[in-house]
């Protein structure tokens, strides 16, 4: 099983992203986008590992981070995906928002990393100097051809993002019964 440290945004920006995401998605025969199910996040990291370590990184994780953390969208962005991916396997076109790359953010990725190497876990994806803060909308075939309005009331300032932790599912989703730091479950 795999698992995620992720940044999940205040439930007014949820609500926005997710509309965005849908408006994005029209037209284009989306195989996945953010929603109800599909919480919007951003990844710090995450790894393949049983339940048991799982447990043990998100004592470590939340202990050691901030439970809230600022972010600065910075741009959408279209990326093909090649068939294959470990994220989804039957390729196609992502879209989502970038992040700006904060100190907060890369301290963060750095130290759930550490935490993931020291205890043996099988890390996914770009991390490291590699690491690019993201926040994934959704997964599309086609690269929609009308044009685009970004939302300015969530490009224009920070938003906060809440520690969070869950098992992570297919397109690197996460479902909305997700650990958050400070709660005890």
């Amino acid at each position: 099983m795999a698992y995620g440290v992720i940044l999940v945004p205040q439930r007014a920006a949820i609500d926005r992203l997710t509309r965005f995401a849908a408006d994005l998605a029209t037209g284009t025969s989306a195989r996945f986008v953010v929603g109800e199910n599909a919480i919007p996040h951003v990844t710090l990291l995450h790894a393949e590992c049983h339940p048991e370590a799982a447990g043990v990184w998100w004592s470590r994780a939340s202990q050691a981070l901030h439970r809230t953390m600022s972010l600065r969208l910075a741009g959408l962005m279209y990326a093909p995906i090649p068939e294959g991916d470990f994220y989804t396997p039957e390729g196609g076109v992502y879209f989502g928002l970038e992040v700006a790359r904060s100190p907060q953010i890369i301290g963060a990725h750095r130290t759930v990393l550490a935490q993931a190497e020291d205890l043996g876990l099988g890390i996914w994806g770009a991390v490291g100097d590699r690491f690019a803060p993201h926040l994934t909308l959704g997964v599309c075939e086609t690269v929609p051809c009308a044009p685009v309005s970004l939302p300015g009331d969530l490009m224009g300032r920070p938003i906060e993002g809440r520690l969070a932790f869950g098992r992570l599912r297919n397109h690197g989703s996460f479902p909305p019964d997700l650990r958050y730091a400070g709660e005890d479950r």
